[in-house]
């Protein structure tokens, strides 16, 4: 009995050290996601403690689109859009992974300049106007998306939703998504939401509602809330809703705040959603709230070698690793 517990204490030790390399702590879908570097580059402070920062090294990294596009990653790859001048056209690049390390990257062709999304295992993207390709890691499968410029998988699960590129024109629609694009398609959100809001001169007027992410507690609609141009700050809200459609909350990032807590200059889309946090970000800085109540949680000072980092295109996981792109030819991840 003795050895047997030895034995089984052993298989334990061997498969929670498994786990921890390679972020499977729990199992679920939070297998799907890459392993970091072996090394972090760095070590921040977030909320009272240390949380690493890591560079994805090794082959060299083209220069990536961060600002109407994002990255996506699968447990052997990370994705993202590059510029190719000489075409005036928008290629999808996969930098495959081993180790944490970049080892080679590849041209998947011809894409829409808009936002890459992974359910863990697919990739889906905006091939042209209306239509969705599903990338499965060896091959593509195009399908007919009508009035679809945006589509946001739900990373560990098949539910998916898609959009016009602005919401004051395009009902959010959810469903499953796979190599047929999005079957059994509902309306979970109406254009008249922010049809209402976009350009009605006044306070409540927001403009270019966005579909910015979908996890399994929902979708995330980023907005520029202008006030009708009244004597306010303008302010990039973004507005929380459940899978049916229904408004939980609305988070801003100088909004909410302790008193002596720094206000940070605002882009439009620089959000981003983890399994606990919503986290708004720009030139050196990230800002969490807490995504169950909406409170301030704490922020990180994006700094490395005593530069400051400017995150650009991030993406998540479903644990609480955000990846994103600085200076067009890094890549980092941080793990909240």
């Amino acid at each position: 009995m003795t050895k047997w517990k030895s034995l089984l204490c052993a298989a334990a030790a061997a498969y929670s050290a498994c786990a921890l390399l390679t972020g499977c702590v729990g199992g679920g879908s939070a297998c799907l996601a890459p392993q970091p570097p072996k090394t972090a580059s760095a070590q921040l402070k977030f909320a009272g403690r240390d949380v690493p920062l890591y560079e994805y090294c090794g082959a060299e990294l083209p220069a990536l689109e961060g600002d109407d596009s994002c990255l996506a990653v699968t447990k052997d790859a990370i994705y993202g859009i590059r510029y190719m001048p000489e075409e005036k056209k928008y290629h999808l690049q996969k930098m495959r992974l081993k180790d944490g390390i970049i080892t080679d990257v590849e041209d998947l062709g011809i894409v829409r300049d808009a936002p890459v999304t992974s359910d863990g295992t697919n990739i889906y993207y905006i091939t042209r106007t209306d239509e969705i390709a599903m990338y499965n890691g060896k091959a593509a499968v195009m399908s007919a998306a009508p009035s679809t410029n945006i589509v946001r998988a739900v990373f560990g699960a098949a539910d998916g939703y898609t959009s016009l590129r602005f919401l004051a024109g395009s009902d959010v629609m959810r469903g499953t998504l796979s190599k047929e694009g999005l079957k059994d398609a509902k309306a979970v959100l109406s254009k008249d939401v922010f049809g209402a809001l976009s350009n009605n001169h006044s306070e409540t007027e927001e403009n270019n509602a966005f579909l910015i992410w979908a996890d399994r507690d929902g979708f995330y609609v980023s907005t520029i809330a202008t006030h009708g141009g009244m004597d306010k700050d303008e302010i990039t809200p973004l507005h929380f809703y459940d899978p049916g459609g229904r408004k939980i909350r609305t988070f801003a990032c100088n909004m909410d705040l302790p008193s002596d807590a720094e206000k940070y200059p605002q882009g439009e889309r620089s959000a981003i959603v983890t399994r606990d946090y919503v986290v708004f970000y720009g030139q050196g800085y990230m800002r969490a709230f807490a995504k169950a109540d909406g409170k301030h949680v704490g922020d990180v000072a994006l700094t490395l070698d005593d530069r400051k980092l400017s995150p650009s295109g991030a993406a998540a996981d479903d644990t609480n690793n955000i990846y994103f792109i600085h200076d067009k030819t890094h890549i980092y991840r941080i793990d909240l």
